[in-house]
């Protein structure tokens, strides 16, 4: 229990910590090169409703403090706290929903956010939807700025730690097509902003959406294609 901590044995310590839920079994993994007063920061927010993470604080709200562990898992050097906070996330499998709070897999190895927080920050339930600053109702699509274009829609898609896709575009249909390519070439969970198109289908859109100077590989291989078919 969090009031049964003896907060002296944790003073000036660096490492891996634990938040534990005596009742559902959850965990939340997190690093510091201070425990002692991150342990406190996540005390006082979670005590004034105000915790960063809505899945730790509803659980806080609806079990009490009393259901509450706080312990270290691994002392270590802070070379090293960001490969051992993604160690331990993902051998608790606390990104996991059923297994526990965290939102992202840590580290310095890129986040990549769990599929309810996608839902969640995604299309029309993003805070900003609506607004001047961002519009968009597709997934994986945001405003952003480019050096050339300056303004512009950025199209994203990571997964556990890997980058698939980050590329700027003119069109915020084009930015979303993109995006489905993605996830289909290489078949990952997310949702489709075209879930009825194939990835045929979103190719010649592409192409019909963009020019030659900024989807060059569309173009190349229609016109290969057109070139092949008046050879036969």
């Amino acid at each position: 229990m969090v009031k049964k901590i003896n907060l002296n044995k944790i003073f000036n310590k660096m490492g891996i910590y634990c938040i534990f839920n005596l009742k559902s079994k959850k965990r939340y993994i997190g690093k510091s090169v201070d425990i002692y007063k991150r342990i406190l920061s996540h005390v006082k927010c979670l005590k004034n409703n105000s915790h960063k993470n809505r899945y730790l604080q509803n659980s806080w709200n609806k079990h009490g403090e009393k259901l509450f562990k706080f312990h270290i898992l691994e002392e270590c050097r802070e070379e090293i706290l960001c490969k051992r906070e993604t160690f331990y996330i993902d051998f608790y499998d606390t990104c996991n929903s059923e297994t526990g709070y965290n939102l992202t897999t840590g580290g310095e190895r890129g986040f990549w956010w769990r599929e309810d927080s996608v839902d969640r920050v995604s299309g029309e339930n993003h805070f900003r939807f609506g607004t001047k600053k961002n519009t968009t109702k597709y997934f994986g699509v945001h405003r952003g700025y480019s050096t050339y274009t300056k303004r512009c829609w950025i199209s994203s898609v990571n997964y556990k730690g890997n980058r698939f896709l980050w590329k700027t575009f003119s069109s915020e249909l084009l930015a979303a097509l993109h995006y489905d390519m993605a996830v289909i070439r290489n078949n990952l969970p997310h949702k489709r902003n075209f879930p009825e198109m194939n990835w045929k289908e979103l190719f010649n859109q592409v192409f019909l959406n963009s020019t030659q100077e900024e989807c060059p590989n569309a173009h190349i291989a229609h016109h290969a294609y057109i070139k092949k078919r008046i050879k036969i």
